[in-house]
C-alpha cells in the first residue's frame, strides 16, 4: 500500500496542474443552446477573464479535463475499416485550451482561433489515437467521424473532422484505465450542455474566483460559476484521497498487529527463559558461555518468528488478490515488498527475543542450580 501511493503520489496526468483553475459556467434554461449564442458568450468572458491580474490564459471545453467528456463508442475513419469498435473520447475547445494545459504539440497545428470562430470541422488527436488507428501511418489530412454524433439532436450529423494536429496524452482520474483515444473540437461544433472554464495564472488562482464571478455577472448575470476549485485540489480530491485513506488505515491496523505480536512473542520468550533457568543454569555450571546461550534461546525465537513469517507468506499469496484493485503502479505480488515486508518482521521479531535471551545469559550458575 505504502509503495502503491508513492506511485500515486507521483502520477503525471500529462498537463501542467499548478496554477491552473476550473469551474463549471452553468447557463440559464433555454438560453444559450445554439452554437452560435455559446460562441457570442465566450466570446465576451474569455478576453475578459483573459485581463484579469496574473491570468496568463483562459479557455472553454466541453469536458472536465481530467475527468473525461464525451466518448463515441465507435469512430468512422475513410479507408481505416476495422472488426472492433473504436471507443473515442472527445472535447470541444477553444483554441487556448492547450495553452491553458500545457499540452504539448507533437505534429501539425493547433486550433487556431478561426477554427473556432468559423466552427470548422478540424480536430486535434492525442497519440493513443494515432498509435491505435494509424499505426506507422500519418493521422494529418484524415477524416475522422464521431458516430454518436448522429445520435444527438443538436449535434451535426455525418459529420467528418480533418485530423490537422497531434497532442501528448491527457491521463484521465480513473487511474486503473488506459489512456482512451482522444479527439479535440472547435467548441462552436454544438451549442448544448454546460461548459467548463479555464484559466491558467501565475498567482494562486484560488484568488480568482471573487473576480471570475464577478466577469460573469457582468457577462450574463443570469449564469453561474459552480465548483470553482484548482486542477491540484481537484487531483487531491479524486486522486490522492482514497489510496492515502487506504494507506492510514492499513497503516494503523499493521502497527498494532505489529505491536501485539512483538508483546506477544516478548511475552512468550520471557516465560521460556523462566521454565528454563534451571537448564541453563546447569548448562553454564558444566563451561556452556554467555554466547551458547544467546545461541540457543535466539534459536528458540527464530524458530517462532520464521515459520510465523513462512505461514504468513503463504497465506499471503492466497489472499493478496483481494488488494489487486486497491493498488495502482505495482502488482500484488511486487518482488521488492515480498522480501522487504519478511526481513522486518524477522528483524523486529528477533529485537523482541534478544532482550529475553541477554538476560537468559546473565543468570547465576549457583542460583539457577537451586531455582525451582
Amino acid at each position: 500500500m505504502i509503495r502503491s501511493f508513492l506511485a500515486v503520489s507521483n502520477f503525471d496526468p500529462g498537463i501542467r496542474t499548478q496554477g491552473l483553475l476550473h469551474a463549471r459556467v452553468h447557463f440559464p434554461a433555454h438560453q444559450y443552446e445554439s452554437a452560435e449564442s455559446k460562441r457570442a458568450f465566450f466570446e465576451q468572458l474569455l478576453p475578459r477573464t483573459s485581463s484579469l491580474p496574473g491570468v496568463t490564459g483562459a479557455a472553454a471545453s466541453l469536458g472536465f479535463p481530467l475527468m473525461g467528456g464525451p466518448r463515441s463508442d465507435d469512430v468512422t475513419i475513410p479507408g481505416k475499416p476495422h472488426d472492433k469498435h473504436w471507443t473515442t473520447a472527445f472535447d470541444a475547445v477553444s483554441e487556448a485550451y492547450f495553452f491553458s494545459l500545457g499540452l504539448q504539440l507533437l505534429r501539425g497545428r493547433l486550433l487556431s482561433p478561426d477554427d473556432v470562430f468559423g466552427a470548422r470541422r478540424v480536430a486535434v488527436v492525442n497519440s493513443t489515437l494515432v498509435k491505435s488507428m494509424f499505426g506507422d501511418d500519418g493521422p494529418i489530412g484524415h477524416q475522422i467521424n464521431f458516430n454518436v454524433l448522429d445520435e444527438i439532436p443538436e449535434a451535426p450529423h455525418d459529420a467528418y473532422f480533418e485530423i490537422v494536429g497531434v497532442v501528448n496524452d491527457l491521463k484521465s482520474f480513473q487511474l486503473h484505465e488506459p489512456v482512451l483515444p482522444q479527439a479535440y473540437i472547435p467548441y462552436t461544433f454544438s451549442g448544448f450542455g454546460d461548459r467548463s472554464l479555464l484559466v491558467r495564472t501565475v498567482t494562486n488562482p484560488a484568488l480568482l474566483v471573487n473576480d471570475l464571478r464577478q466577469v460573469l455577472a457582468d457577462v450574463d448575470p443570469n449564469t453561474v460559476l459552480v465548483h470553482p476549485e484548482t486542477l491540484e485540489d481537484q487531483l487531491n480530491k479524486f486522486v490522492y484521497m482514497k489510496p492515502k485513506f487506504r494507506l492510514i488505515s492499513f497503516s494503523i491496523c499493521a502497527g498494532i498487529g505489529l505491536g501485539l505480536a512483538l508483546i506477544g512473542l516478548f511475552g512468550v520468550m520471557v516465560y521460556s527463559v523462566t521454565l528454563q533457568t534451571h537448564e541453563l543454569g546447569v548448562r553454564m555450571a558444566l563451561g556452556a558461555h554467555s554466547g551458547n546461550i544467546l545461541t540457543l534461546v535466539l534459536s528458540k525465537g527464530i524458530l517462532l518468528v520464521g515459520s510465523g513469517v513462512l505461514l504468513g507468506f503463504i497465506s499471503s499469496f492466497l489472499t493478496v488478490r483481494v488488494l489487486q484493485s486497491q493498488l495502482w503502479g505495482v502488482s500484488a505480488f511486487d518482488p521488492w515488498t515480498l522480501v522487504l515486508a519478511p526481513a522486518a518482521l524477522l528483524v523486529t521479531g528477533l529485537l523482541a527475543c534478544y532482550l529475553p535471551a541477554r538476560r537468559a545469559t546473565q543468570v547465576d550458575p549457583m542460583i539457577a542450580l537451586r531455582y525451582e
